[in-house]
Protein backbone atom coordinates (compact mmCIF):
# COMPACT_ATOMS: atom_id res chain seq x y z
CA UNK A 1 0.00 0.00 0.00
CA UNK A 2 0.83 3.59 -0.35
CA UNK A 3 -0.07 6.18 1.88
CA UNK A 4 0.01 9.70 0.82
CA UNK A 5 -0.48 12.17 3.40
CA UNK A 6 -1.06 15.74 2.63
CA UNK A 7 -1.21 18.73 4.44
CA UNK A 8 -0.51 22.60 5.20
CA UNK A 9 3.20 23.25 6.27
CA UNK A 10 3.20 23.02 9.64
CA UNK A 11 0.57 20.11 10.09
CA UNK A 12 2.79 17.12 10.08
CA UNK A 13 3.27 15.58 6.52
CA UNK A 14 6.84 15.07 7.26
CA UNK A 15 7.17 14.14 10.87
CA UNK A 16 3.91 12.18 11.06
CA UNK A 17 4.89 11.03 7.66
CA UNK A 18 8.74 9.44 9.13
CA UNK A 19 6.60 8.00 12.25
CA UNK A 20 4.72 6.16 10.05
CA UNK A 21 7.06 4.64 7.50
CA UNK A 22 8.92 3.07 10.49
CA UNK A 23 6.17 1.58 11.81
CA UNK A 24 4.62 -0.20 8.61
CA UNK A 25 8.81 -0.87 8.21
CA UNK A 26 8.61 0.95 4.27
CA UNK A 27 10.26 3.17 2.77
CA UNK A 28 9.38 6.91 3.20
CA UNK A 29 9.84 10.03 0.41
CA UNK A 30 9.47 13.30 1.06
CA UNK A 31 8.46 15.97 -1.68
CA UNK A 32 9.86 18.74 0.11
CA UNK A 33 13.36 16.67 0.06
CA UNK A 34 12.70 14.92 -3.18
CA UNK A 35 12.71 18.85 -4.47
CA UNK A 36 15.63 20.16 -2.34
CA UNK A 37 17.52 17.55 -3.91
CA UNK A 38 16.78 18.13 -7.40
CA UNK A 39 16.72 21.91 -7.71
CA UNK A 40 18.47 22.38 -4.61
CA UNK A 41 18.12 23.97 -1.51
CA UNK A 42 16.45 27.25 -3.31
CA UNK A 43 12.55 26.42 -3.71
CA UNK A 44 11.62 30.58 -2.86
CA UNK A 45 14.11 31.51 -5.88
CA UNK A 46 12.67 28.55 -8.11
CA UNK A 47 9.23 30.04 -7.32
CA UNK A 48 9.84 33.53 -8.28
CA UNK A 49 11.47 32.98 -11.17
CA UNK A 50 10.18 29.81 -12.50
CA UNK A 51 6.88 30.74 -11.08
CA UNK A 52 4.79 28.89 -8.49
CA UNK A 53 2.66 26.95 -11.40
CA UNK A 54 5.85 25.15 -12.21
CA UNK A 55 6.68 24.68 -8.71
CA UNK A 56 3.45 22.78 -8.27
CA UNK A 57 4.34 20.99 -11.67
CA UNK A 58 7.50 19.37 -9.92
CA UNK A 59 5.82 18.70 -6.61
CA UNK A 60 2.93 16.75 -8.86
CA UNK A 61 6.01 14.86 -10.85
CA UNK A 62 7.70 13.80 -7.60
CA UNK A 63 4.59 12.57 -6.10
CA UNK A 64 3.78 10.49 -9.51
CA UNK A 65 7.36 8.79 -9.28
CA UNK A 66 7.10 7.89 -5.44
CA UNK A 67 3.79 6.37 -6.34
CA UNK A 68 5.49 4.17 -8.72
CA UNK A 69 8.53 3.39 -6.63
CA UNK A 70 6.01 0.83 -4.74
CA UNK A 71 4.51 0.34 -1.07
CA UNK A 72 6.05 3.94 0.67
CA UNK A 73 4.60 6.30 2.37
CA UNK A 74 4.71 9.79 0.72
CA UNK A 75 4.85 13.24 2.45
CA UNK A 76 2.78 15.30 -0.36
CA UNK A 77 2.78 18.34 2.14
CA UNK A 78 0.80 20.74 -0.12
CA UNK A 79 1.29 19.24 -3.37
CA UNK A 80 -1.42 19.59 -5.57
CA UNK A 81 -1.86 16.42 -6.79
CA UNK A 82 -4.71 15.35 -9.57
CA UNK A 83 -7.07 11.93 -7.91
CA UNK A 84 -6.60 10.73 -11.41
CA UNK A 85 -2.67 10.41 -10.61
CA UNK A 86 -3.49 8.84 -7.49
CA UNK A 87 -6.36 5.97 -9.22
CA UNK A 88 -3.80 5.25 -11.46
CA UNK A 89 -1.55 4.19 -9.05
CA UNK A 90 -2.86 1.12 -7.81
CA UNK A 91 -3.58 0.72 -3.61
CA UNK A 92 -3.06 4.56 -2.11
CA UNK A 93 -4.77 6.18 0.72
CA UNK A 94 -4.69 9.80 0.89
CA UNK A 95 -4.72 11.29 4.51
CA UNK A 96 -5.31 14.98 5.22
CA UNK A 97 -3.58 16.17 8.44
CA UNK A 98 -4.73 19.82 9.60
CA UNK A 99 -4.26 21.71 12.58
CA UNK A 100 -5.39 24.93 14.16
CA UNK A 101 -3.68 27.81 13.03
CA UNK A 102 -2.23 29.05 16.03
CA UNK A 103 -0.72 25.84 16.09
CA UNK A 104 0.97 26.04 12.69
CA UNK A 105 2.11 29.11 13.05
CA UNK A 106 3.87 27.70 16.30
CA UNK A 107 5.48 24.54 14.50
CA UNK A 108 6.68 26.74 11.48
CA UNK A 109 7.99 29.72 13.54
CA UNK A 110 11.95 29.96 13.43
CA UNK A 111 12.41 31.01 16.48
CA UNK A 112 10.90 31.09 20.21
CA UNK A 113 10.45 35.33 19.68
CA UNK A 114 8.57 34.49 16.11
CA UNK A 115 6.26 32.18 18.01
CA UNK A 116 5.25 34.10 20.41
CA UNK A 117 5.27 37.30 17.76
CA UNK A 118 3.32 35.19 15.71
CA UNK A 119 0.55 33.73 18.08
CA UNK A 120 -0.21 37.50 19.09
CA UNK A 121 -1.33 38.23 15.99
CA UNK A 122 -4.82 37.25 15.21
CA UNK A 123 -4.08 38.69 11.35
CA UNK A 124 -1.36 36.06 11.43
CA UNK A 125 -3.99 33.59 12.81
CA UNK A 126 -6.24 34.36 9.93
CA UNK A 127 -4.09 34.91 7.46
CA UNK A 128 -3.14 30.94 8.14
CA UNK A 129 -6.68 30.31 8.25
CA UNK A 130 -7.95 31.26 4.95
CA UNK A 131 -4.49 29.99 3.97
CA UNK A 132 -5.37 26.44 4.60
CA UNK A 133 -9.19 27.05 3.62
CA UNK A 134 -7.72 28.23 0.25
CA UNK A 135 -4.91 24.99 0.03
CA UNK A 136 -7.30 22.22 1.22
CA UNK A 137 -9.73 22.89 -1.36
CA UNK A 138 -6.99 21.73 -3.87
CA UNK A 139 -6.06 18.35 -2.54
CA UNK A 140 -7.65 15.19 -3.77
CA UNK A 141 -10.42 13.61 -1.68
CA UNK A 142 -8.79 11.95 1.18
CA UNK A 143 -10.44 9.02 3.07
CA UNK A 144 -8.83 10.13 5.78
CA UNK A 145 -8.62 13.51 7.92
CA UNK A 146 -6.62 13.95 11.04
CA UNK A 147 -6.08 16.54 12.95
CA UNK A 148 -2.68 17.08 14.43
CA UNK A 149 -3.06 19.79 16.69
CA UNK A 150 -3.00 18.05 20.14
CA UNK A 151 -1.29 14.89 18.46
CA UNK A 152 2.48 13.50 18.68
CA UNK A 153 3.64 12.36 15.33
CA UNK A 154 4.14 8.97 16.63
CA UNK A 155 0.48 9.55 18.08
CA UNK A 156 -0.34 10.66 14.80
CA UNK A 157 0.72 7.91 13.10
CA UNK A 158 -0.70 5.24 15.20
CA UNK A 159 -3.59 7.20 14.65
CA UNK A 160 -3.18 6.32 10.87
CA UNK A 161 -2.33 3.31 10.83
CA UNK A 162 -5.13 1.56 13.10
CA UNK A 163 -7.17 3.45 11.16
CA UNK A 164 -7.02 2.01 7.58
CA UNK A 165 -6.27 -1.32 9.37
CA UNK A 166 -9.68 -1.12 10.35
CA UNK A 167 -11.63 0.90 8.17
CA UNK A 168 -14.77 2.08 9.06
CA UNK A 169 -17.71 -0.18 8.18
CA UNK A 170 -20.29 0.93 5.69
Amino acid sequence: MKIVLFGFPGTGTSSVGRCLASDLGCPFVDVDELFAAEQGDRRRHFALVEGEESVRRLEREAVARALRSGDCVIAAGAAEVPRETLLSAGDVEAVLLTAEPAMVLARTAASLEERISSLKSRDAIETVRVLMRERERRFPPCRLRLDTTSLTPEESARRIRDALRHPPAG
